[in-house]
């Protein structure tokens, strides 16, 4: 899997969640989750990482159509586009099916970030987390509680682009690619 973290502090948070008493509880017991519950959630399942996004959206987003790379591992679904004037490349990855579902594992791994930034895009909680520091972007996208997209903005030529600006724009129109979860 691609891994780029990093990114400037983004403009509004979600606020913390209580903690847990352990990891177990919080699985079992949504009352006792650390992520923030899904309120209308999307279903990420049928889509692949290179299909995350149309054509349209891409171009919208200054990347590239003809550089999608996929990059799926035996878990995830994932795909990355560089953009057309090539100073930043965006990834996107999907995991569904999660041993600790959607953001609840990012949550429970948040001591291993030195940022974990919780906020919304478009309604959905995401966080931004950094282990490294740097000008790249993370962010985990909950479009479900079980389920999660990660969307990851690397600059490429340091040109100084926003990255987290970057990856929030990715996350919408992902986001907006996804139907409504039927129950």
């Amino acid at each position: 899997m691609l891994l780029m973290t990093g990114c400037g502090p983004t403009t509004t948070g979600t606020g913390a969640a209580s903690p847990a008493s352990t990891a177990e509880e919080s699985v079992s017991n949504p009352a006792s989750a650390l992520a923030p519950r899904v309120q209308h959630p999307r279903d990420a399942r049928r889509i692949s990482g290179c299909a995350a996004l149309a054509t349209s959206q891409l171009a919208e987003l200054s990347l590239d159509p003809s550089s999608a790379a996929d990059i799926s591992s035996a878990s995830t679904s994932g795909c990355r586009w560089q953009a057309f004037d090539r100073s930043f490349i965006a990834a996107v990855v999907v995991a569904v099916d999660l041993p600790v579902g959607g953001l609840e594992g990012v949550y429970l791994g948040r001591a291993t970030f030195t940022v974990f930034e919780p906020d919304q895009v478009d309604g959905f909680p995401v966080v931004r987390t950094d282990r490294n520091g740097g000008p790249d972007c993370t962010l985990h996208v909950g479009p479900a509680d079980d389920q999660l997209v990660d969307v990851l903005v690397s600059e490429v030529l340091n040109r100084s682009i926003d990255t987290c600006d970057a990856a929030s724009r990715v996350a919408s129109a992902v986001l907006s690619t996804l139907p409504p979860r039927s129950s």
